[in-house]
């Protein structure tokens, strides 16, 4: 079996919904793996070093793609006018992969590329599906979540019982962090003073994106630090290693979510680590989250702040979402997912 995988760097372009830069490079990094694991031979080519950063191998540029191979499948990642750069590579099955709202290809300069090659489109769930109208011509339209990565698989989570109540926030300070800082203040620290809320959420985390609303997320950043004394603890970004052995002792994961959000692999991988997540029924949160049974998917702030003392206060709640949390989620690694991927 032989993949050819294209990466370009367009990711930043001023009609893009804001994305984690580096939550797209980990997905597009953890399916190549995923691929070797099951023995494909897999041909990789990038024009940004960006995705080679931490990635532990070298992959080659755009411009020394061989076009005299032959592939089983091609997968263009996010940019579909590669299908035009590279129209004349051989390939039984191409596909494009999005991790954005799918709005972004209504736009011409790209929407042309699919009218004209008409990939098949794999999303990372329903919801991430439902954003690309029903009009626009595909050869298919295909849900393949995304994988678990190893360096979370291999940790193994504390028992329920052992855990402290610490409570981490992991996203983008410009998504709600102000919003749930508030109702930590008002409703949920008066009412389990003993719990913490750990915010790891930094504008470095997102890459030239990040830097270009550097002052929106310190602004946000520097509103959640003045309640050191409500137990919120703002910590410094931390590789991802280090952060899921830390979190493999906390409590839960409270966040809001997003209209924008696809999938939402902080919340899955928390899960994972026996996180129960209290989360809004915005965009893909509901797909992530079992309500009542990983966690709690709110209707309204009032929702969110009854499923939050639930998790913090109810023991048997928590261990109960705890268990099934892992359980759920330790079967969903990249080799699965790059499985699905070589059934289209």
């Amino acid at each position: 079996m032989k993949i050819l995988m294209l990466y370009a760097n367009d990711l930043f372009d001023s009609d893009l919904e804001e994305k984690s830069i580096a939550g797209t490079q980990t997905a597009f990094i953890e399916l190549s793996r995923g691929f070797e694991q099951l023995g494909a031979v897999v041909n990789v080519y990038t024009d940004t070093l960006r995705v080679l950063e931490g990635s532990g191998r070298t992959w080659n540029q755009l411009s020394q793609v061989d076009r005299a191979v032959q592939y089983d499948l091609m997968i263009v990642n996010v940019s579909p006018y590669l299908f035009e750069n590279f129209k004349y590579i051989k390939a039984k099955r191409k596909i494009l992969w999005i991790h954005n709202e799918a709005k972004y290809l209504l736009y011409w300069h790209r929407l042309i590329y699919l009218l004209r090659y008409r990939p098949v489109v794999v999303f990372s769930g329903e919801y991430h599906k439902s954003t690309l109208p029903f009009f626009i011509p595909t050869r298919g339209r295909i849900v393949i979540p995304y994988g678990i990565s190893n360096a979370v698989l291999t940790i193994t989570p504390c028992n329920p019982a052992e855990r402290n109540k610490k409570v981490y926030f992991t996203s983008n300070p410009l998504r709600s962090l102000r919003w749930l800082v508030d109702l930590w203040v008002a409703e949920i620290y008066p009412k389990c003073p003993e719990a913490e809320l750990n915010v790891f959420a930094g504008w470095k985390t997102y890459g030239a994106w990040g830097n270009s609303v550097k002052s929106r997320m310190q602004t946000e950043v520097e509103y959640a630090s003045q309640f050191s004394e409500h137990n919120i603890i703002i910590r410094d970004v931390i590789p991802k290693n280090e952060l899921f052995q830390e979190m493999r002792n906390g409590r839960a994961m409270f966040y809001r979510g997003d209209r924008a959000e696809t999938f939402c692999l902080a919340v899955a991988e928390a899960q994972a680590l026996g996180l129960p997540a209290v989360v809004c029924d915005l965009g893909s949160m509901k797909e992530r989250v079992v309500h009542g049974a990983t966690g709690f998917v709110a209707k309204n702030d009032k929702d969110f702040i009854e499923a939050a003392l639930n998790i913090l206060n109810d023991n048997n709640i928590f261990n109960t979402m705890s268990n099934c949390s892992i359980k759920r989620y330790n079967t969903i690694n990249w080799t699965t997912a790059a499985n699905k991927f070589l059934e289209v």
